[in-house]
């Protein structure tokens, strides 16, 4: 059973940290989704609050044509055409505004796709911790206690060497 007991353990650390490292996956999946999701809701928002202002703008200029014909001296033309330009105006800032928060959510998007662990980097981690776990449980690499090291370790000009037999394949 005392024998037993390194490689228990460093199954618990490896599993432990394969566990954490899925979850922060699952997590960085999630926020993904969610602001990929909010940049979409943002871009139909703004899509809906455009239709809506300049509806809303084509009315005003219908009131103020109407209302200059009304007075039968008619409004001057540089009257209208402030206007019009101020209107446009609002139009596009609301359509940059829109723009601006879509981006904003693309980018936490694009940020927690980045911060997601790679499964290669998640077994290596996964490994490594085993690997601790192991040797502080009392494993030992190379016939000594703990890791080998290289005043431990002796080579020679006679160790086995993949290079000098020649390729694998």
């Amino acid at each position: 059973m005392a024998q037993a007991l390194p490689f228990i353990a460093a199954a618990a650390s490896a599993a432990s940290t394969f566990s954490q490292g899925r979850q922060q996956q699952a997590v960085a999946d999630y926020n993904t989704s969610i602001a990929r999701q909010n940049a979409q809701i943002a871009e139909q928002q703004t899509k809906a609050e455009l239709d809506v202002a300049d509806r809303q703008r084509r009315l005003r200029l219908g009131a103020n044509i109407a209302a200059g014909g009304a007075s039968g001296v008619g409004q001057p033309f540089d009257i209208l055409s402030d206007n019009v330009a101020q209107e446009t105006l609002n139009l596009l800032t609301l359509e940059s505004e829109g723009l601006l928060k879509k981006r904003s959510f693309e980018q936490q998007a694009a940020l927690s796709k980045l911060q997601r662990p790679s499964t290669a980097g998640l077994i290596m981690s996964s490994v490594s911790s085993g690997l601790k776990g192991y040797a502080g449980a009392g494993g030992s690499f190379g016939g000594g206690s703990g890791f080998a090291t290289p005043s431990s370790t002796k080579l020679s000009a006679n160790s086995y060497s993949l290079a000098s037999k020649g390729s694998l394949y």
